[in-house]
């Protein structure tokens, strides 16, 4: 490695040496190669611009009548996206749930486990599972008590200092 550069220091000085009476030529050459391949760099980059513009309209009007994470089962999805649904409580679907599960009617209950895996295949997510349900269910009924406590502790305290000023 070493001696590779200092090789090639060596060739380098030597061709210095050689040009020294036809400095100008050299330089003028130089200076021709670089503006040539400025030039052509120029070139390259409008063929470029021009060639990316092309291919961006091309994917936009391939990409028109794509959708990507929804599968379009027939005409009820476009009504049920078209409603705007309201958030359901935990305790709400824990006893739709429920009601479900004690249905004896099988066609119904093959009708919702047909909608809820079309649901799933669309990308929508289904709560359905009973004792996922409870769970979350027993964690917000937690979390609203923690955070029922923690604002009792604050207005106490608040009371407190309000007693300690008078």
């Amino acid at each position: 490695m070493y001696e590779e550069l200092w090789q090639s220091l060596h060739r380098r000085i030597e061709e210095l040496r050689g040009n020294c009476g036809i400095g100008e030529t050299f330089r003028s050459e130089n200076r021709e190669r670089r503006e040539n391949q400025q030039k052509r760099k120029r070139g390259n980059e409008v063929e470029e611009k021009s060639e990316k513009v092309e291919v961006e309209e091309d994917v936009s009007e391939a990409a028109k009548g794509i959708e990507f994470g929804k599968v379009k089962l027939g005409g009820e999805e476009e009504r049920e996206r078209k409603k705007k649904k309201r958030k359901v409580s935990k305790s709400e679907e824990l006893e739709g749930v429920k009601k479900l599960q004690e249905v004896k009617d099988l066609e119904v209950g093959k009708k919702h486990s047909w909608k809820a895996a079309m649901s799933m295949a669309a990308g929508v997510k289904v709560h359905d599972d009973l004792r996922l349900l409870k769970q979350s269910a027993q964690k917000e009924r937690m979390r609203h008590e923690k955070s029922a406590e923690k604002w009792k502790e604050r207005v106490e305290s608040r009371e407190k200092v309000k007693g300690e000023k008078q």
